[in-house]
């Protein structure tokens, strides 16, 4: 994705290129200011609170239904003399009003040691949470079992990774509750 970013922008792996990256903040709207510049406003206070660094470019990945309501905000600031910017948004706004898509609940565990099953992966047919694991260890191109990382003791240790999905009824039914609250 890196590199797809990078052609999006211009540039190259040699050029100084930064992320500020915000995690667990709800941005409710994007807007221009005088400088050309985009700044971001997020959840708190009343009527949000405005993130203070400006940026050049804005890459949206939330789901459709929040990434239009960001872009149909968007669209209400835009002046009348930037048409073709107008026309731009209208257009991905169009796209977007079809797509559908529910919410995964997920879960990544790297395990010290292998749980030594005698598959890779699995629809899970006896379960009202779990619907589908896979042992990402065992992809193409990922870190393989026996290759060394760092676990939390400080040790380098063989391992074996699995990604969890739940099923998609469990994950509608939660989607708004925390980390701690599914545990």
């Amino acid at each position: 994705m890196y590199d797809q970013i990078l052609d999006i922008i211009n540039t190259s792996e040699d050029d100084k290129v930064s992320f500020d990256l915000h995690l667990n903040e709800r941005i409710i709207d994007i807007n221009k200011n005088i400088n050309d510049k985009f700044v971001f406003i997020k959840e708190g206070g009343e009527g949000g609170e405005e993130i203070g660094e400006e940026y050049d470019y804005v890459f949206l990945s939330p789901p459709p239904f929040q990434t239009m309501e960001l872009l149909e905000r968007y669209q209400t600031n835009i002046s009348d003399d930037r048409k073709e910017e107008y026309d731009s948004i209208e257009n991905m706004l169009n796209k977007y009003k079809n797509i559908k898509t529910n919410g995964c609940w997920a879960v990544y565990l790297i395990l010290k040691n292998s749980l030594q099953l005698d598959f890779d992966a699995a629809f899970v047919n006896n379960s009202d949470i779990i619907s589908w694991m896979c042992k990402n260890s065992s992809k193409l191109n990922r870190i393989q079992p026996n290759d060394k990382i760092d676990v939390e003791d400080g040790n380098n240790s063989d391992y074996e990774s699995w990604l969890i999905h739940a099923k998609s009824n469990f994950s509608e039914e939660n989607i708004e509750k925390s980390n701690q609250e599914i545990e």
